[in-house]
């Protein structure tokens, strides 16, 4: 990850493009990143459910992937977007990569409905990508069944040291989101689990390195955040997790070192 290609895209086209992100979130990207790369692992990002390419962009960023990402979104499909959560423009996408320095390959475009993709698909989908992607965002369909079939979709597609993250967790707008996490993990018991809960989002990280993986955060929090943001672990569904609101009325720095 180039810290200033980060900075200076969080501080220039993040701040135009249309979408909802939190800048904050690169306040545990950071580490998270660092914390992958200390076990070897790079490679591409995907998202389900892109809109513009606002947060899409910021992952390949961080993970300096230039090509092999993935996007999956209905698009002008719009029959699609029951729950008319946002309609994503391929074009303004493509407009957002290249003014950020990005080759049209250097992502994947899936135009689809993602409630109808599933295990079936994933060796496609992961075809640039076939030790899996190291991070996964979740911001398509809303409503109960899409929400909690895009997560599975992402559990298929990450890596196993890579990280998800579902967004619009406990959203007051958007319970279906929050109603699909709970049908899953009191009902099952997916091999990725609760990580940290901020930021609008819940991430998600494999069973075999949440250890590993909630060190790191609490031990960067310690060091470098512990002015910036309030932190406390919480048990969710059962597994422990920290829980982190940044300091919003200090200024905004995108990594802190």
């Amino acid at each position: 990850m180039s810290i200033q290609d980060v900075a200076d895209y969080l501080s220039g086209p993040f701040t135009e493009i249309d979408g909802w992100c939190d800048p904050y979130l690169w306040q545990v990207l950071a580490p998270l990143h660092e914390a992958q790369e200390a076990l070897g692992v790079s490679g591409p990002v995907a998202e389900i459910g892109v809109h513009h390419g606002k947060l899409l962009i910021g992952l390949m960023k961080t993970k300096g992937s230039p090509s092999g990402n993935l996007a999956i979104d209905a698009f002008d499909l719009q029959q699609f977007n029951i729950d008319g959560s946002g309609e994503g423009s391929i074009q303004m996408l493509q407009d957002n990569l290249a003014r950020c320095g990005y080759r049209a390959d250097a992502l994947r475009l899936v135009r689809a409905d993602s409630l109808t993709l599933g295990a079936a698909d994933v060796p496609d989908l992961r075809a640039d990508a076939p030790e899996g992607f190291t991070f996964v965002s979740v911001d398509g369909g809303h409503e109960v069944e899409y929400a909690l079939s895009d997560i599975r979709l992402a559990m298929a597609l990450a890596m196993p040291e890579g990280i998800i993250l579902v967004d619009d967790f406990f959203a007051p707008d958007w319970p279906g989101v929050t109603e699909a996490l709970a049908r899953l993990y009191l009902h099952d018991r997916p091999q990725f689990v609760p990580l940290l809960a901020g930021y609008n989002k819940l991430l998600l990280c494999h069973r075999s390195h949440r250890q590993g993986f909630s060190r790191t955060l609490v031990q960067y929090i310690k060091d470098h955040l512990n002015t910036r943001v309030h932190a406390k672990v919480v048990t969710l569904f059962g597994y422990r997790l920290i829980n982190v609101e940044p300091d919003r009325s200090q200024p905004f720095e995108p990594i802190v070192q």
